[in-house]
C-alpha cells in the first residue's frame, strides 16, 4: 500500500491506518489481529464530500476474501463513489491507469 499511495496513506497505529482519497475524504480501516487470514477490516468511511446513491460501507464487507487483502480495492470502491464537486471530473483508478 505505501508504493500505491505513497503520500496518501497515513498510518495512525499498528491496527489502523487511512487512506486519503481526496481532499477531506479518506478511508480509515482498523485491522483485526487476524486479519487478512481470518477476519477482514472494520471500515469507516470519512466523507465530507457526497457519496453515490448505490455506494453502500456495507458492501465492502462482501469484497473481503479470507485470506486476501482487500484495503486497497476497497479504498478504490470508495474513490469511484465519491461524487465529484461541480466543475471537476470523476477520475478512477482505472481511467487513470492504476489497476
Amino acid at each position: 500500500l505505501e508504493d500505491m499511495y505513497g503520500g496518501e496513506l497515513e498510518i495512525l497505529g499498528p491496527l489502523e491506518w487511512r487512506i486519503w482519497l481526496r481532499r477531506d475524504n479518506a478511508l480509515r480501516v482498523l485491522l483485526p489481529p487476524k486479519y487478512p487470514r481470518l477476519e477482514p477490516p472494520t471500515p469507516v468511511v470519512e466523507c465530507a464530500s457526497e457519496l453515490h446513491s448505490w455506494f453502500q460501507e456495507e458492501e465492502l464487507l462482501a469484497l473481503w476474501t479470507p485470506g486476501t487483502g482487500c484495503v486497497y480495492e476497497w479504498a478504490e470502491r470508495v474513490r469511484d463513489a465519491l461524487v465529484a464537486p461541480r466543475g471537476l471530473p470523476t477520475v478512477s483508478s482505472t481511467a487513470s491507469g492504476l489497476s
